[in-house]
């Protein structure tokens, strides 16, 4: 199960299921890896945040990873589309906006390796 966020006004705790209709659409899962590069900065702190159709959502991790590290994400979002973004100790390494349906096998990487 996934931790509770927090949505709309309030303090109101909601625990969304994959495929549950709402206001916003189908709430779907969202479940991925994300890779560190070995890039010799060593260990880094990694924050991973979205936003969906109801906005902006709490970091889904921020916590401290090595380069070759292999980081297991996963969280429910409502819409078709997510922003997507990825930082290393406050530095923003990756920002994209997609449909999680229609790329299910891309990886998500670090965009200075491009």
């Amino acid at each position: 199960m996934f931790p509770a966020q927090a949505q709309g006004a309030g303090s109101e705790l909601c625990y969304p299921f994959a495929h549950q209709r709402n206001d916003f659409g189908e709430t779907r899962s969202f479940r991925r890896n994300i890779s560190i590069p070995p890039d010799g900065m060593g260990l880094r702190q990694v924050r991973v945040e979205y936003r969906d159709a109801q906005g902006r959502h709490a970091a889904v991790i921020d916590e401290p990873h090595d380069e070759g590290d292999r980081i297991p994400i996963s969280f429910e979002y409502v819409g078709k589309n997510i922003t997507l973004e990825v930082y290393y100790d406050e530095r923003k390494v990756f920002d994209k906006t997609f449909d999680p349906q229609a790329t299910r096998n891309e990886k998500i990487r670090d965009e200075r390796s491009r």
